[in-house]
């Protein structure tokens, strides 16, 4: 997988082209447009050797989503532009062998973003064995991220010690989780946020994270082992319905339910890969040690963003139900 940096003046990661690897191969991307406006948002696109791409010039309905498969096409350098019709674009290159890789973008417009989630899934294109990456776009008023970061900056502290509790589990079926510690030193930025209406008492939410220094300490139910993660920087995108319908009293009976949960970060570091391989073992019966052994790299995304992700996201809507109900 091709190595990461950090771009500071946007506010999220993105590799630029002239310091990409040449190492690896990405022929084929799942690209997710989303617009979170009322209103349509007009598409540009352009490309290079590139299969797939939606036609220049096309109209995205309000607060709706839309997404499609570019892939390679030739042996030479292949690249795709996606932009909103203004200051906002984002430009990726694919490609395998001396061809670079990574995208890099324009921070002109602050109610743009995009978010590539940690992938490594082989496909076979027109062009042999490659992998495909995952791109997420999205378009928004940003009317969320001040109130996300004003709370986090007044209650960061105290959601620390409370995760110190040792009161948060994750069930994943035959096995859980229990998280013990998080460092102190720990800090969250929501760079990107959106939350608007589905009906007349639903809402969705769109967030993109940048967690800094964290650091959790976690015992997981198999002989009550301890290990800890690690991932600096870790980017986060979830999205999720917000529900609020009345009973016949005119009380709110409030759910939330998780449907997207993305990560991308430059590396993880796991203390102990065997506890994690033996859950893995567990939860994913089949799959075999080596693909495990790769939750010590940076390819740890891979199975947190693939073949671990409906479960994960499981154990968040079970957790945020059973904390629902004491409220």
């Amino acid at each position: 997988m091709h190595q990461k940096s950090i771009n500071t003046d946007f506010g999220y990661e993105y590799i630029t082209v002239n310091n990409a690897q040449n190492e690896g191969s990405m022929t084929s991307a799942n690209v997710y447009l989303n617009n979170d406006w009322p209103t349509a948002m007009n598409v540009t696109t352009s490309d290079n050797n590139i299969d797939g791409l939606i036609a220049n010039d096309t109209n995205i309905n309000g607060f709706s989503s839309t997404n499609f498969t570019v892939e390679t096409t030739g042996i030479e350098q292949s690249w795709f532009a996606i932009g909103n019709g203004g200051a906002g674009w984002a430009n990726f290159y694919l490609g395998s062998g001396a061809y670079k890789l990574g995208y890099n973008g324009s921070g002109n417009d602050p109610n743009f973003c995009f978010f590539e989630a940690d992938t490594d899934i082989p496909v076979v294109s027109t062009l042999g064995i490659g992998s495909i990456s995952n791109f997420h776009y999205c378009w928004g008023p940003q009317n969320v991220p001040p109130v996300i970061n004003g709370v986090l900056s007044a209650n960061l502290p105290s959601i620390i010690s409370w995760i110190n509790s040792g009161k948060i589990s994750f069930d994943l079926g035959s096995v859980s989780i229990t998280l013990n510690s998080i460092s102190e030193s720990a800090s969250v930025n929501c760079y990107y946020g959106s939350l608007f209406p589905t009906s007349q008492n639903s809402a969705y939410a769109r967030l993109m994270l940048c967690i800094n220094n964290a650091t959790i300490d976690a015992t997981a139910s198999i002989a009550s082992t301890s290990f800890s993660i690690s991932a600096d920087p870790l980017y986060v995108y979830v999205g999720f319905q917000v529900n609020y319908p009345t009973n016949s009293e005119g009380t709110a009976n409030p759910s939330i339910t998780v449907d997207l949960f993305q990560v991308s970060t430059p590396g993880w570091s796991v203390s102990s890969s065997f506890v994690l391989e033996a859950i893995l073992a567990i939860v994913l019966p089949g799959v075999g040690v080596a693909a495990l052994s790769a939750l010590t790299g940076s390819s740890a995304g891979n199975y947190v963003n693939g073949v671990l992700n409906a479960a994960i996201i499981n154990a968040i809507n079970n957790y945020i139900s059973g904390a629902l109900k004491n409220i």
